[in-house]
């Protein structure tokens, strides 16, 4: 089942939000109505992070992102973006790339970025979507008025399916450990004192095997539009040995990226120390200011979770091209999305053959690139150990039940705000 988002008969349709251009005008917007669109597409992505069931449409929202950048990375790739003397032309390349995605309706709404809420309208001249058109008022004025919200509840959902089939049951490691070992703690239970710290181990070992997967398997998910493309291994795993050290900082990107947010989930517990007044207001009053704290909690949350997404989709987009034309990967290995954008870019394997070497050149080239390949394997599972090590250091400074080890923000569910269970959450 292709579940790709911008692959249906709809996709002719332009995009009733206030952030979308209307895409028989190709035009590059003004930078200051670029500037307002993109502070108010912001504002919506982070109020969306203060609920769970509101931030899966974060997820959705940002794969759909996901795939314009992976399709703008392409078209760079493939030099559409070059003009006929083969230099870049900068101030023309945004209308260029929209009249590039507007050729063909499997995507035409990525000439602008996706909508939060609202859904399509027919453009003028538009004959594609007939039998939309035919359907009760009550179902077009739905479609109208939530149209992307739906959207990208499904695609959040499929994409936060996944990620938690390989990830919960490494979160739930996690937190009988972190119980072991504090039941060790007070109990004194000696029988049982390595039983924490070996679970433990083991979730971090686990982890870090599925984080040199995982972004890249989320961003080829994001770009097919198709979930199962998330489990072709032998297919992600030759994308990631293509990408390189840019995996690696990837992961670094990643370490980087959640320092300040453990950081900033440690703040509200020291919030009497740092402001003694507030030791006197009552419940309602504290939850007031504990949602004042994480909606700009969230502004950092929100840009950090994005903007991994569309470096990953982007590192895919680069690796996926490489991998094509090396011959790497064959035609039968891609799928659907992506052979429609290759054939149209003119990505397919070259022609040209490396020139044959002797053993006494080839061996240790070889050996040399398997040397490099684990070299980069461990560095980027140390780096993602920094990761974890962050995760237990919070969970040390303030502990935050359940929710502290089962959901990590920045690689499940954008989920930025928490509050006490005590204190009305």
């Amino acid at each position: 089942m292709n579940t790709n988002p911008e692959s249906t008969t709809a996709e002719a349709h332009v995009e009733l939000d206030p952030a979308q251009l209307d895409q028989t005008d190709v035009a590059k917007p003004g930078k200051l109505r670029r500037t307002v669109f993109f502070v108010l597409k912001s504002f919506i992505g982070v109020v969306l992070t203060q609920a769970p069931l509101l931030s899966v449409a974060v997820i959705g929202w940002t794969y759909r992102a996901m795939q314009r950048s992976a399709l703008k990375q392409w078209w760079r790739l493939g030099g559409q973006s070059e003009t006929p003397d083969g230099t870049d032309n900068k101030t023309s390349s945004q209308t260029d790339f929209a009249r590039f995605v507007l050729d063909d309706p499997a995507t035409a709404t990525h000439a602008n970025w996706p909508a939060w809420v609202l859904g399509r309208r027919a453009a003028p001249g538009d004959t594609s979507s007939g039998p939309v058109r035919e359907a009760p008022r009550i179902r077009r004025t739905l479609k109208r008025a939530l149209g992307s919200f739906g959207l990208n509840l499904r695609i959040g959902a499929q994409g936060l399916a996944n990620t938690w089939v390989v990830t919960l049951p490494i979160c739930a490691i996690w937190l009988f450990s972190w119980n072991a070992g504090w039941a060790h703690s007070f109990h004194k239970d000696y029988e049982q004192s390595s039983l924490g710290t070996s679970t433990g181990l083991l979730g971090v070992a686990l982890f870090i095997a599925v984080m040199l997967y995982l972004p890249m398997a989320q961003a080829r998910h994001a770009v097919t539009g198709e979930w199962r493309a998330f489990y072709e291994f032998k297919v992600v795993r030759a994308l990631v040995r293509r990408a390189g050290y840019r995996a690696l900082l990837l992961s670094a990107f990643y370490a980087l990226a959640s320092f300040p947010l453990m950081i900033g989930w440690l703040v509200p517990g020291f919030f009497e120390q740092m402001n003694p007044a507030l030791a006197e207001l009552n419940d309602a009053e504290l939850i007031g200011v504990a949602k004042k704290y994480y909606f700009w909690f969230g502004a950092a949350g929100f840009a950090a979770f994005v903007g991994l997404r569309l470096a990953a989709a982007r590192l895919y987009a680069r690796a996926m091209a490489a991998c094509v034309r090396e011959a790497i990967l064959t035609r039968h290995q891609l799928r659907p999305y992506e052979r429609a954008v290759f054939d149209r870019l003119g990505i397919v394997a070259s022609a040209r053959l490396a020139a044959p070497r002797s053993k006494f050149i080839a061996v240790p080239v070889r050996l040399g690139g398997v040397v490099a390949r684990v070299g980069l394997t461990v560095a980027t599972a140390l780096i993602w150990f920094a990761f974890v090590a962050q995760i237990y250091v919070g969970g040390f400074m303030n502990y935050r039940p359940f929710v502290g080890f089962m959901n990590q923000p920045l690689v499940q569910l954008p989920l930025f705000t928490y509050l006490p269970p005590g204190l009305g959450g």
